[in-house]
């Protein structure tokens, strides 16, 4: 269900989203939600849209939302909540070529019970802390700082010692330019979990990526309408040892956590990018590590990806869509793989109208998987669409 008055929309339900500053349709997608997994169930509010700052002669423009959110009862942890709210702005003045852009997103994981989890120094009573004031921890992200006043009949060491709930975020730039004929498109997201981004241990992970787009108008045969560039890097995690230092703040160990040790997953499926890969979906060979007497959810969550992705037409009628993604794989730092594991990965589909029942769009796609992180296969999906309308008259 959605409702909107002026800016503002409110929204009910399951829905597919993609967060943070990113190429979503060519690209592997944004790093913390991508897409890849069955939408959570939220009662969001937003302004969807950029919209003008008033006073600021529309030269800045800002876009958010604030979502409270049901993860499924499946798994170790039952009854756990998301809670989630991002903010971006856009600065661009008048008459400029040139747009920039700038923001925030912020995830957390918290609330909660658990049959399966017994350590008390993880959890309390078989449940995590839920109440109003532990919300507004969450909401805040707000440490409790080994708190003297703190109940620890309520409270674990792991929520005194760091915060209530699994967060995780990132921190988003992007530049856009026009460039005549042409658009181009350069982002960054930097990726925290714990403290390594604010102590810049871990400036080497994110996700980088360009996008060129053609503006010109359709021609005869052959146009090429977009590329995109992406390049994935998650290796360091600030190292691999976690301490009291300021330059031991690593072992980011991302889309896990000790707690919620399904991690950033929803339905068996990274919330996130899906390079990040679950043990369940690697080769039985390779490394996991253990958690709390469980198997880590992810087993390779250290990667380096290349992708390329391209859209083009032919005769302005037929499209065809490219992505081809290398990667380099090294596990995670409890359980390493012995050398890097190398995968790739392949899409692509063309269609357009045929003459079927009419006017039909037919569509055919080719994936493939080709390495040693997952087992070899391939894929093809052939797809008709034919729209059909009906008038009743009285």
């Amino acid at each position: 269900m959605k409702a909107g008055y002026g800016r503002l929309e409110i929204v009910l339900g399951r829905r597919k989203e993609t967060i943070g500053l990113a190429d979503t349709s060519l690209g592997t997608g944004a790093f913390i939600w991508s897409g890849n997994a069955l939408p959570i169930p939220q009662l969001q509010v937003s302004i969807p849209a950029f919209t003008p700052v008033p006073f600021t002669a529309g030269i800045l423009s800002i876009q958010g939302s604030f979502s409270h959110g049901w993860f499924n009862n499946l798994g170790p942890v039952t009854h756990s909540y998301l809670h989630r709210k991002t903010l971006y702005g856009r600065l661009s003045p008048p008459g400029w070529p040139v747009r920039f852009y700038a923001g925030f997103n912020h995830q957390v994981q918290w609330g909660g019970r658990s049959d399966v989890l017994q350590d008390t120094t993880i959890i309390k009573r078989g449940r995590f802390p839920d109440r109003f004031p532990d919300y507004v921890n969450v909401v805040t992200g707000a440490s409790l700082g080994y708190d003297k006043t703190v109940d620890t009949a309520r409270y674990s060491f792991v929520d005194r010692y760091n915060r209530i709930g699994n967060h995780l975020g990132t921190i988003d730039l992007g530049i856009e330019a026009d460039l005549g004929s042409f658009s181009l498109f350069l982002y960054r997201q930097s990726i925290y979990e714990d403290g390594s981004l604010y102590y810049l241990i871990n400036i080497a992970d994110g996700l980088n990526g360009i996008r060129l787009r053609n503006l010109r108008s359709a021609s005869k045969l052959w146009q090429i309408k977009s590329i995109v560039l992406d390049f994935l890097h998650t290796k360091s995690q600030g190292g691999p040892k976690f301490g009291d230092k300021d330059w031991e703040r690593g072992a980011d160990n991302y889309f896990n956590h000790s707690q919620y040790i399904d991690g950033w997953s929803y339905g068996g499926q990274a919330i996130g990018t899906p390079f990040m890969t679950p043990a369940a979906d690697s080769r039985a060979e390779l490394p996991r590590y253990q958690t709390r007497g469980k198997t880590g959810f992810f087993n390779n969550n250290r990667v380096k990806v290349f992708h390329l992705g391209l859209e083009g037409f032919y005769k302005n009628r037929y499209g065809i869509r490219l992505k081809v993604s290398v990667s380099e794989n090294w596990g995670t730092y409890p359980a390493p793989f012995q050398k890097p594991v190398r995968q790739v990965s392949l899409w692509c589909s063309a269609g357009g109208p045929v003459k079927l029942f009419g006017t039909t769009q037919a569509d055919i796609s080719l994936s493939a998987d080709r390495g040693k992180l997952y087992r070899s296969t391939t894929a093809i999906q052939i797809r008709l669409r034919k729209d059909l309308e009906w008038t009743v008259r009285r």
